[in-house]
């Protein structure tokens, strides 16, 4: 079912070659984002429902989406493509060499038989995110998009939260639909980060709260919200009665929305808005 559909009135599908197209996909969803690198704007957002058991399954519904849409069947100028799991590890650079990374990776997690281990550098010649990708996913989308790039949900969390973050120690929160990602940061440093399975409101509030405790922070530290929440709902309201600067979190100045997207606010879009603008 979709859920979202919307396109600005300045989307040109003769002008792809200046846009950036940003895929999400998982076994119950199927996003696509478009950022117009010219006019820095956010052109076209997409959102659909699917229930899968399985990645081929999956492969079958992302065929049928892509051969409806036709924005889909352009050339881009650059394609991101996430796979969204919860399933990922931070490692430092130093310790682990890529030909290695498999196995580290199945130290630290579960590896599951089909997935390929893939790797985004979160901060520079220091610190990787690993993640696993299903390698029939990996095998259409190359197809699909030859060029495309492959990211984890926690490279660009995280790469968001740094630059709103500066050199403050932040907690930051994102979620989508049934996770829940978590980080804690302090400048350049990342204290924390782990990715939670949560059914409701109750569940992101308890793992919040218990994260907290874990890691002592006091009621007066900055919590950065974004996704999909409810500025209403109990999460939200627990968070603000409990920490005074929790906030949510706002798309950089530097670009902007399309009009269109305006019946959600700003943070629902993200992080998945800073996908569009990683290197």
């Amino acid at each position: 079912m979709i859920s979202c559909r919307y396109f600005d009135e300045s989307f040109d599908t003769e002008n792809c070659h200046n846009y950036i197209l940003s895929i999400q996909c998982s076994l119950n969803g199927f996003y696509f984002l478009v950022y117009d690198t010219i006019s820095m704007k956010y052109v076209a957002y997409y959102e659909e429902t699917i229930n899968c058991a399985t990645p081929f399954q999956l492969k079958y519904e992302a065929e049928l989406i892509i051969q409806k849409e036709e924005a889909l069947k352009k050339q881009y100028r650059k394609v991101n493509i996430e796979f969204k799991d919860t399933v990922e590890a931070l490692y430092p650079n130093s310790i682990v060499d890529l030909t290695d990374l498999p196995d580290v990776y199945e130290l630290m997690t579960e590896k599951k038989n089909g997935y390929t281990v893939l790797r985004n550098e979160i901060i520079r010649g220091e610190i990787s995110l690993a993640f696993s990708i299903p390698e029939i996913i990996i095998d259409f989308f190359k197809k699909e998009f030859p060029d495309c790039n492959f990211y984890s949900g926690g490279s660009y969390f995280l790469d968001f939260v740094f630059k709103e973050a500066g050199n403050n120690k932040v907690m930051a929160l994102a979620r989508s639909k049934n996770a829940l990602k978590a980080s804690l940061t302090d400048g350049n440093k990342i204290l924390f980060f782990n990715n939670f399975y949560v059914k409701n409101d109750s569940d992101c509030l308890y793992y919040t709260l218990y994260i907290a405790k874990q890691l002592e922070l006091e009621k007066n530290t900055e919590i950065l919200l974004m996704g999909d929440m409810d500025a209403h709902g109990d999460f939200v309201s627990s968070l603000k009665n409990y920490f005074g600067k929790a906030h949510f979190a706002r798309i950089n100045k530097s670009f902007s929305l399309s009009a269109s997207f305006m019946q959600k606010p700003d943070h629902y879009y993200l992080p998945l808005t800073q996908m569009s603008l990683c290197e």
